[in-house]
C-alpha cells in the first residue's frame, strides 16, 4: 500500500502575535561562547496553536543574533550578552519573522572596586563575573513582525 504524504494546511500569524521563547542550559553555553554577530538558538516555550491546529511546536529552534557580548572585566564590570530575536519556523518549515530582544548579565563587583580604589589603588585587579544562567527568569517575549502565512503539517 502507498502511504499518503502528510497534508499541509495554511494559517496566518498576525503582526504583533506573541511567541514566548526560553534559554535552556545548552543554548546558554552557546551564548556564553558566542561573539558579537553570531547566530544562536533559543527555544519556543509552548505550542503555537491557531484554530485548533498546531503551527509551531514547543521546543522548536528560535534564531537570535548576538548584538553585544562582553566578559567580566577589570574594575568589577559585569559580563553581559544582548541578543535580538530574529525568526523561527513552523512545523512545515515556513519561516516566521520575529522581533524581540533579551539581555543576560553577570555579577558586578563594583562595591568591592569602589572600596579598593578608595583604600588601595588596586581596583583593576578586581574582575566582574561573566554572564550567568538566568535561573527562573529565562523566558522572553517575542512578537511576529508582519502578517505571515504559515504552513503546517496536519
Amino acid at each position: 500500500t502507498v502511504q499518503a504524504a502528510p497534508s499541509k494546511g495554511e494559517s496566518l500569524l498576525n503582526k504583533g502575535d506573541s511567541i514566548a521563547v526560553y534559554v535552556d542550559a545548552e543554548d546558554f553555553d552557546a551564548i556564553k561562547a558566542a561573539k558579537k554577530g553570531a547566530i544562536v538558538k533559543l527555544k519556543v516555550l509552548e505550542n503555537v496553536v491557531r484554530s485548533g491546529e498546531k503551527l509551531i511546536n514547543k521546543g522548536d529552534a528560535v534564531f537570535a543574533t548576538v548584538t553585544s557580548r562582553s566578559h567580566g572585566g577589570m574594575y568589577g564590570g559585569a559580563g553581559n550578552a544582548k541578543l535580538t530575536i530574529d525568526s523561527t519556523h513552523s512545523n512545515a518549515k515556513s519561516k516566521v519573522p520575529l522581533r524581540g530582544s533579551l539581555a543576560i548579565k553577570g555579577k558586578s563587583s563594583t562595591p568591592k572596586t569602589i572600596i579598593s580604589v578608595v583604600l588601595f589603588p588596586i581596583g583593576w585587579l578586581i574582575k566582574g563575573g561573566d554572564i550567568e544562567f538566568p535561573e527562573g527568569k529565562n523566558v522572553y517575549k517575542s512578537v511576529v513582525t508582519e502578517d505571515t502565512p504559515v504552513y503546517y503539517q496536519r
